[in-house]
């Protein structure tokens, strides 16, 4: 896709964006970080769109967004199994009255995704800074392993964690032009994993 967006004459920096540059109420660039040379960069810009997902306070501190981290697995099953296109919301009884609820995905190219419960540890400075609590990822395996022969035999190929943007205030996302902050800025987050109605 860059290949096309270049090709039409979109140009790729790389960088780490640190402010949103505002004057007059309005937008007027963002401030980046180069990655080439550490120098610190503005693009002038009159719109711009803030989707950082949980990062995005760091831009905007007014946003009432928390951070809640979250594990997954992926499962490639043995070559002879095919597996169903299904969704599954688990409950899972464990020993001592305890339940286990992880979400299983069947992905287009019969790779297994299972993700299990959000955790508070706090938020990074920068995505690549996230840690993956390798237990939490095993704690996923085992309980998804013990109601599925097919997941149990595949092969265990990634163990990842992510951050997932909550909107404090309704739990709904924030979609749309923050005109109270700034005029020109766009704001796309909160998503977390589900959006309620």
């Amino acid at each position: 896709m860059m290949d096309l967006a270049v090709e039409k004459g979109a140009r790729l920096l790389k960088g780490s964006a640190t402010t949103i540059e505002r004057e007059d109420g309005c937008v007027t660039g963002v401030r980046y970080k180069d990655r080439g040379d550490d120098s610190s960069r503005v693009i002038p810009a009159t719109h711009v769109i803030l989707s950082a997902g949980a990062w995005s306070p760091s831009l905007v501190p007014s946003l009432p967004i928390s951070a809640t981290r979250a594990h997954s697995v992926t499962v490639r099953p043995n070559p002879d199994v095919m597996i169903a296109p299904y969704v599954l919301f688990t409950e899972i009884a464990l020993p001592r009255g305890q339940m286990a609820a992880p979400e299983i995905y069947a992905r287009p190219d019969n790779e297994i995704y299972a993700c299990g419960p959000g955790d508070d540890s706090p938020l990074p400075v920068s995505v690549d800074d996230v840690d993956v609590d390798q237990a939490a990822c095993q704690s996923i395996w085992e309980h998804v392993a013990s109601i599925s022969a097919e997941f149990k035999e595949g092969t265990l190929e990634k163990r990842q964690a992510c951050f997932l943007p909550v909107v404090n205030s309704s739990g709904r996302p924030i979609i749309g032009e923050a005109r109270k902050v700034a005029k020109g800025l766009y704001v796309a987050t909160g998503h977390t994993c589900w959006v309620g109605h």
